[in-house]
């Protein structure tokens, strides 16, 4: 459990409300008092054939001010991944879509996190 104050983000894609989703992506961020980022968490759904935890994407962005640029380089990391390849997406469609996703989760969790630190 983090103990410390942090934001939370899921978002996912499917193609008609209420499908599995295609991808997902799940991140949690505590900030420090600089706006940088002291612990993040990620994780992808759909993309493969399990939940994956992306541990060097995590690395990439601890330590940062969360920027587009650290983000790209964290989702950049995704194309190293293995993707489920099957008649609703191809595997890069998932990687490339799970990419965008981990970008718009990061940016919800880091938002709400300095909700949370504005009104400490």
């Amino acid at each position: 459990l983090w103990r410390e104050p942090h934001g939370h983000a899921f978002v996912e894609f499917a193609r008609r409300h209420g499908d599995f989703a295609l991808a997902g992506a799940g991140c949690l961020v505590a900030l420090d008092g600089a706006g940088k980022a002291r612990r993040v968490a990620l994780s992808l759904v759909g993309v493969g054939q399990m939940p994956l935890r992306l541990a060097a994407a995590e690395k990439l962005l601890a330590g940062t001010d969360l920027s587009n640029d650290a983000i790209a380089d964290a989702a950049a990391e995704i194309g190293k991944l293995a993707a489920l390849d099957d008649a609703q997406a191809s595997g890069a469609y998932r990687k490339r879509l799970a990419g965008v996703l981990l970008g718009r989760a990061v940016r919800q969790a880091a938002a709400r996190a300095a909700a949370l630190h504005s009104r400490e």
